[in-house]
């Protein structure tokens, strides 16, 4: 039987489309969800977007495990 360790992670949803109003300059749109709060925040630039992602990166907090040791980086 093999046990499995629980990991600590975070989740989080980026969705991205093209407004089909073309009256405004800018058409993108994009939403971040974070299924584990429920949190949605709505934004109109990229740059928005990746700062809002950053910092919930920044101020993550999670469950310190001295057991656990983070997982080699995976390059796609």
């Amino acid at each position: 039987m093999t046990t499995t360790t629980s990991k600590p992670y975070r989740v989080f949803i980026v969705r991205w489309w093209e407004n089909q109003d073309t009256s405004t300059d800018n058409s993108s749109r994009f939403v971040l969800e974070i299924p584990g709060t429920g949190e949605r925040y709505g934004f109109t630039s990229a740059d928005m977007l990746l700062h809002a992602l950053k910092n919930q990166l920044d101020t993550a907090v999670l469950p310190l495990n001295p057991s656990v040791q983070p997982a080699e980086e995976e390059t796609l």
